[in-house]
């Protein structure tokens, strides 16, 4: 159902553009949170306004040192870029690739907007679940679906007075044994 390359969305903007994380960019991220983290807050907020040095360590709560070698270390690796007024961008769109050998980033990425959830307040958290049977078939329409939710996601309009929004979404067969 995955495409092996890059994710399958297909933006109607006509300025959108796509960064899909190779080998090195994965190690990277791999070191430390505070690089996906920063990374994220970057590509979230590049509609509204590019972040620099002070309003990344104000949101993230770290030194100013600490995040100026995190961001050097995105700039070294072609994760951000940094214009004349010291602001901070990167693609509209990062993706992390299916393939097996970057599984620990997805995974990684994905237990983080996880716990995050959990600190939400409540009425912050929407969540269901839903389980059923499904031929092999049906089971690949739903995740086309999904693919086009992310689809029609990706493709609304942006607001700058917007905050960050994080949709997670799993899907697996079932089992019922004890966990």
């Amino acid at each position: 159902m995955f495409r092996t390359n890059l994710h399958q969305l297909k933006s109607g903007k006509p300025q959108y553009s796509s960064l899909a994380i190779n080998r090195m960019q994965a190690k990277l991220l791999k070191k430390s949170p505070l690089y996906w983290e920063i990374l994220t807050f970057i590509n979230a907020y590049s509609h509204a306004f590019s972040p620099d040095l002070k309003r990344i360590t104000e949101e993230l709560k770290v030194t100013h040192e600490e995040a100026n070698q995190l961001l050097s270390d995105l700039f070294e690796h072609g994760l951000v870029d940094k214009n004349d007024k010291g602001e901070y961008i990167t693609k509209e769109w990062v993706f992390i690739p299916y393939e097996e050998e970057y599984a620990h980033l997805r995974d990684d990425n994905f237990k983080r907007a996880y716990e995050r959830f959990w600190k939400q307040p409540s009425p912050n958290r929407f969540r269901t679940t839903h389980t059923r049977t499904v031929t092999p078939v049906q089971k690949e329409q739903i995740q086309q679906n999904i693919m086009s939710l992310l689809d029609e996601v990706t493709d609304m309009p942006d607001d700058p007075n917007a905050k960050a929004f994080t949709l997670g979404i799993f899907s697996s067969d079932r089992n019922f044994e004890p966990l």
